[in-house]
């Protein structure tokens, strides 16, 4: 039997690592079982693996609830399904493991080894420990103490009336009174505090900054934002981390979600270039993609091929960037490039369903094209790989979601026939926390 020897890494000040074995007819909902008692954390928070190593990437998310089974309220991947024989694992891959949304445990998960034992027990086994587990709630006895939101209003500074009209205008949007709500005026306030998160923090590895990203809004920003740097030598990150803080909300969620709210009611040039200018401070990858997207879907050809071309350059080993740039090259018949675009998806993919992903969308664009032989041929050689999980080879049409985008002033998927920021919106983060 195939044994799996993972070194599991917490991202932590000092060297914390455990080496755990396990059998590879174990799940991925196991892995999370075994890592939980490695490290001495408490089993009572969601967590995901996500195998491209970057947290909230969706594309190569496995999700899991501590209790197990309890999936028939969530769409995507599940730990709880996923048996680690079918994930395609090699000696050396690395991948992410985050327990607790909200303090966000990170552990860096690496195959260390790949053994064939002889009559192995398929039970995970800790059999190497480096260093002491950090306290799961924070009582270290280290003397550090949570900001509070007073404390992030004064750290700002100059800053603190827009932090204040900040925390407002995400009332507004989530809060009961729609007639507070100006969309609108909520995307201009979103570009406020990027340009004065640009001002006041340093970006660091981020693209370099594109022509006209903020202009509009430049010349009457250098009127209300002052010279003065009180937050020298933070991030731009923490700069709005600190705005986070004293909204007592997570922004960036906030600012995920508007591109696609802009796009929904017809505000097309905003989302782009809502989308431009936040990528340059976090998320670079979903918020480009989106901007891809949202061009595309308005039809603007020229903006959405050439934002679909920068992004396959610069995020040549995602794989479902990829192939979503993919699916907006076929929808305008740049058949070659959307063809480019699933090879390199194949290539790059790291789990095995973003493999089948790309395969398939492949298969669908030959048989499309009229290359009927090639697409046969290619279905048969992928073949076994099918037969193991044949849902991941769906024929999307090219550039159709999933599943339908829920926006905040539809009515909720529960039933209730309320609108659904006032009713399931934000409930998954507000139970995570208790």
């Amino acid at each position: 039997m195939k044994v799996y020897v993972f070194r599991v890494r917490l991202e932590w000040d000092e060297p914390v690592w455990r080496i755990i074995e396990i059998g590879e007819s174990q799940t991925l909902h196991d892995l999370h079982l075994a890592i939980q008692d490695a490290f001495g954390w408490d089993n009572d928070h969601l967590y995901s693996f996500y195998m491209s190593g970057r947290a909230w990437d969706r594309g190569s998310e496995y999700s899991g609830d501590p209790l197990a089974g309890a999936v028939a309220d969530r769409s995507g991947r599940f730990a709880e399904e996923s048996l680690l024989s079918q994930l395609g694992l090699l000696k050396g891959r690395k991948f992410l493991y985050l327990f607790d949304y909200g303090d966000q445990w990170r552990h860096e998960v690496e195959v260390a080894e790949i053994v064939e034992r002889e009559g192995a027990g398929e039970q995970a086994k800790i059999v190497e420990k480096c260093g002491e587990s950090p306290d799961q709630y924070g009582d270290d006895d280290s003397g550090d103490e949570e900001i509070t939101p007073e404390d992030a209003l004064k750290t700002l500074g100059i800053l603190a009336p827009l932090a204040e009209r900040v925390r407002q205008a995400v009332e507004e949007a989530y809060g009961e009174d729609e007639k507070k709500w100006d969309l609108k005026k909520e995307y201009a306030l979103a570009m406020e505090l990027y340009m004065a998160v640009r001002q006041y923090g340093e970006i660091k590895d981020n693209a370099p900054e594109s022509r006209g990203i903020g202009k509009r809004f430049l010349d009457e920003l250098k009127t209300r934002i002052k010279p003065a740097d009180p937050l020298k030598g933070e991030t731009a990150q923490e700069v709005l981390d600190l705005f986070d803080v004293f909204a007592e909300y997570d922004l960036k969620d906030w600012l995920r979600d508007m591109p696609r709210e802009l796009a929904e009611e017809g505000y097309i040039d905003d989302a782009a270039e809502h989308c431009q200018s936040w990528s340059q401070i976090f998320d670079a990858g979903k918020f480009l993609d989106d901007r891809a997207e949202i061009l595309a879907e308005a039809g603007r050809r020229a903006e959405a091929l050439e934002q679909a071309r920068g992004n396959i350059q610069r995020f040549a080993d995602d794989a479902w960037i990829q192939i979503r740039s993919g699916r907006i090259f076929a929808k305008f018949e740049e058949f070659s490039l959307a063809e480019s675009c699933y090879r390199r998806a194949m290539a790059a993919a790291k789990t095995e369903p973003d493999y089948k992903e790309a395969v398939g969308e492949l298969i669908h664009l030959l048989k499309k094209t009229g290359r009927i032989p090639e697409a046969q041929e290619l279905e048969d050689a992928e073949a076994p790989r099918r037969a193991q999980d044949l849902h991941c080879l769906r024929r999307w049409e090219p550039y159709l979601r999933p599943c339908p985008k829920i926006g905040r002033n539809d009515p909720c998927s529960c039933g209730s026939g309320k609108k659904y920021k006032k009713c399931c919106f934000g409930k998954e983060k507000s139970d995570v926390e208790k």
